[in-house]
C-alpha cells in the first residue's frame, strides 16, 4: 500500500514518521481560504479534505492523508502567520486566555477520478496559554519558531511547551497531526 503524506511540514513528516516506515510527501498547492463564512472546525476539516482529494487525484489507488491546524481565540480564526507582525499579533491574542484548536485529518483513496474511500474527522483540543510579556513575545519572534504554524506556536517545542496547558491530553494533534486517530481510521481504508 502507497501512503502519501499530502504536506510539506517538518512536524507533520516527523509524527508521521512514527506510523509508518515508508511514506512518501506530495505537497498539494497552500489551498486558498473558502469564501464562504465557516467556523474554525468546518474549514480546518475542508482544507484537510481538499489538500487529501487533491493529492488522492493524481495518485490514484494511493492512501493519501491530508491534514490542517486551526486554532479558534475569541472567535477569531488563526492559521499560519503571515508574518513576523502577524505572529505578534496571534501570540498577543492568546496569551492569557483558553482558547481551542482544530486538528483535522482526512484520508483518502480514489482511483478513475473517483472516490474509493475517505475518512474525515477532527479533534478539537482546548489549551490555556499564561500570560506572555512583551519581552517574551519579542524573543520568541526572533527564533522564527513561528513560521509555519498556526497560532504561532508548536506545543512540543519550548518555550511555548511552557507557556500552554492541554489536561489530559494528547499532544501531536495540536502540533498538526492525529496520530492516534489515523492508527485507528487507516485499518478501515
Amino acid at each position: 500500500m502507497d501512503i502519501i503524506l499530502a504536506s510539506s511540514s517538518r512536524r507533520r513528516i516527523a509524527l508521521m514518521s512514527k506510523l509508518f516506515k515508508d511514506f512518501t510527501i506530495n505537497v498539494p498547492p497552500e489551498p486558498n481560504h473558502l469564501k464562504i463564512e465557516m467556523n474554525a472546525k468546518e474549514e480546518s476539516l475542508r482544507m484537510a479534505e481538499v489538500k487529501a482529494q487533491w493529492t488522492a487525484l493524481r495518485n490514484p489507488g494511493a492512501v493519501v492523508i491530508g491534514a490542517d491546524t486551526l486554532v479558534s481565540v475569541d472567535g477569531e480564526k488563526l492559521s499560519k502567520p503571515k508574518n513576523a507582525r502577524d505572529a505578534k499579533r496571534q501570540l498577543e491574542l492568546i496569551s492569557g486566555k483558553k482558547f481551542e484548536v482544530y486538528s483535522s485529518v482526512c484520508i483518502c483513496t480514489m482511483r478513475d477520478g473517483k472516490k474509493i474511500r475517505q475518512k474525515l474527522w477532527a479533534r478539537k483540543c482546548g489549551i490555556k496559554c499564561e500570560s506572555l510579556s512583551k519581552k517574551e513575545i519579542t524573543n520568541y519572534l526572533k527564533t522564527k519558531k513561528w513560521i509555519g504554524k498556526a497560532g504561532s506556536f508548536n506545543i512540543l517545542e519550548k518555550p511555548t511547551k511552557d507557556w500552554l496547558k492541554a489536561k489530559n491530553m494528547d499532544l501531536n494533534p495540536i502540533a498538526g497531526l492525529d496520530i492516534e486517530g489515523i492508527k485507528k481510521e487507516i485499518k478501515s481504508i
